[in-house]
């Protein structure tokens, strides 16, 4: 189950920087009972901009916008990237954050592990979803 806020946070573990037109994206949809007891779905949202439209460096993170005031119980994510400006030879790591109203958010790299995206060569790898 889904906590009231989460993000997803992913790395480029590529072994090369990723350029602004190089993209990472990474979307949700959620599913939940109504109160009469109907399975529901919210509309897919886009959680990690595409590379935010700047540059991200060989082993930098970026986290996507906190979804507050979930009421979902879980979903799908899918995740593709495409890199297509120097050849990568590694993974985009995929991480869910769980906000604690204590220790607020988890530090890079220290969310639930979700299996990345493998690159040998440019190219689009994914889509590759993942229900939680």
């Amino acid at each position: 189950m889904l906590p009231s806020e989460w993000r997803i946070t992913v790395q480029n573990a590529t072994g090369v920087a990723l350029a602004a037109t190089d993209t990472i994206e990474v979307t949700f949809n959620g599913y939940s009972f109504s109160s009469t007891g109907v399975l529901t779905f919210g509309a897919s949202t886009i959680v990690v901009p595409a590379a935010d439209g700047n540059s991200l460096a060989s082993g930098a993170y970026i986290s996507g916008t906190a979804q507050t005031g979930n009421t979902f119980l879980g979903g799908t994510i899918s995740v593709t990237a495409t890199i297509s400006t120097a050849t990568p030879a590694g993974t985009v790591n995929v991480f869910l954050d769980k906000y604690d109203a204590t220790l607020g958010w988890p530090a890079a790299g220290l969310g639930e592990v979700l299996p990345g995206l493998t690159f040998t060569a440019v190219g689009t790898v994914g889509p590759r979803t993942y229900e939680i």
